[in-house]
């Protein structure tokens, strides 16, 4: 469907603003974890699954939604998805202890996980190839900034209001979403019979799932901890094998047989990991070990957000304009010298020191998170696109959901918090040298023309 410019706005506003409000809510309850481990009495392993497990199931939903995209209106996908996650956050806002709350976010996390691959997908089909760099640069800022905005927002509101808060302000900013889609929103594309593998769907969740468990479960229980670990790899591996011999995928894994989209690939999964696991870790840090309020760990986490806002865009407007190479230079040594300044941090830390060593982290992993995506769908068109979209976001995700896991685990198994700190962050520095090394290779033969 042909659309004009104004109506292309429209569009690119409602779409920004849907998958805006589901990232928002991926990371809306980071800073409430310690409150909901005193309230429900839970551990710091169990109480990240609320996180954890979104992250995750959101990665999981995201193959599907590329199909989704192809056999259902546009009009109608978009409108089913955003009530889904108005109805999950109602669920979660009147829910009084752990398991409902956890299956509220789990059933918001399948709405977010559509609406985000859906908004690539719509963006790049709408959009002309010449501008997709400034196109991704403001879809990624979304995909930055709401996670980066979350624990800020929620701290400032756990300051004067409940946890159930969190949930009610979801319902508020989707359903505001849901009534401008009502009246704004063409179809963009005509529904078309595909069949969608649902096996494939139920081994790739089962396996991941099993997989992250058992990292969390490791410590406490070994023997059963590797179990779930094995037995969710053998599941991914089924999943994989499918995926490769399927002539109808649910998640093309053919694309990664391109060396420069399977390279981006590993940057952009390692890039939201070091990012989202550091969200996760430094509100604990500030509110369980330092005694800083939820407003005042708010206030540590909001120049990184801010800052996020305002590098996300840049960046896709340089890739049009340079390509990867002058982007990767500042980019990379701002996220070097974020993991430095990150492996020095402690309790006893000040706030402005902590304050600028996550500012840098989270300008360091936006721009290398951006450009990754661009330079990987770049020459990509039609379907490949809707693939392409859907097998980053949802490797991206699941690398998101292994980080936090990880990192968690990291914390939790060495006996005095900052030393767990900071082998946490060493876990981060590390993946930031493989990252760098990453786009040091793919800058180089971009520069050869290879």
């Amino acid at each position: 469907m042909e659309l004009n410019r104004t109506t292309r706005l429209v569009v690119a506003a409602v779409l920004l603003a849907a998958a805006f409000t589901g990232l928002l809510n991926q990371t809306l309850m980071v800073t409430a974890m310690p409150m909901m481990m005193h309230d429900f009495g839970i551990s710091l392993s169990l109480a990240q699954w609320l996180t954890t497990g979104n992250v995750l199931v959101v990665g999981v939903v995201t193959p599907v939604s590329a199909m989704l995209y192809e056999r259902f209106s546009t009009r109608a996908l978009f409108l089913w998805s955003t009530g889904l996650f108005i109805a999950a956050s109602v669920l979660g806002f009147v829910a009084d202890n752990f398991w409902p709350v956890l299956a509220a976010r789990l059933l918001q996390a399948v709405a977010s996980g559509i609406i985000m691959s859906f908004a690539q997908i719509a963006l790049l089909r709408i959009t002309s190839p010449r501008r997709m760099g400034t196109v991704l640069g403001l879809y990624m800022m979304v995909v930055s900034a709401g996670p980066a905005i979350g624990p800020v927002m929620s701290g400032v509101m756990l300051e004067y209001l409940s946890w159930h808060a969190l949930f009610g302000a979801g319902v508020l900013m989707m359903a505001v979403v849901f009534a401008a889609a009502v009246f704004t929103l063409p179809n963009i594309k005509a529904a078309r019979e595909i069949a969608i593998d649902w096996p494939s769907f139920v081994l790739s969740f089962v396996g991941m799932g099993l997989f992250l468990a058992g990292i969390s479960t490791v410590q406490e229980a070994p023997l059963v901890g590797v179990s779930m670990m094995v037995a969710g790899l053998l599941f991914v591996a089924w999943f994989a094998r499918r995926q490769w011999s399927s002539a109808q995928p649910l998640l093309n894994l053919r694309l990664l047989k391109g060396a420069t989209f399977r390279r981006m690939t590993v940057g952009v999964m390692l890039a939201f990991g070091v990012f989202l696991g550091t969200e996760t870790i430094v509100p604990v840090l500030l509110e369980s070990h330092a005694g800083r309020s939820g407003f005042a760990t708010a206030l540590v986490m909001l120049p990184g957000a801010v800052s996020n806002v305002i590098a996300s865009p840049l960046t896709g407007r340089v890739f049009d304009a340079r390509g990867l190479r002058t982007i990767w230079a500042w980019g990379s040594g701002i996220t070097v010298v974020s993991a430095v300044a990150l492996l020095a941090v402690s309790p006893a830390s000040a706030p402005w020191a902590i304050a600028g060593a996550y500012l840098l982290r989270v300008v360091g992993t936006s721009v290398m998170s951006a450009l990754p995506t661009a330079r990987a769908l770049k020459g990509l068109t039609g379907e490949d696109i809707s693939h392409a979209s859907a097998l980053l976001n949802s490797l991206r995700q699941v690398a998101g959901a292994l980080s936090n896991t990880v990192l968690v685990w990291a914390v939790a198994v060495v006996p005095d918090f900052t030393d767990g700190f900071r082998l946490a962050m060493a876990i981060t520095a590390a993946a930031t040298v493989v990252m760098v090394v990453v786009f040091a290779r793919q800058a180089r033969l971009d520069r050869m023309g290879a």
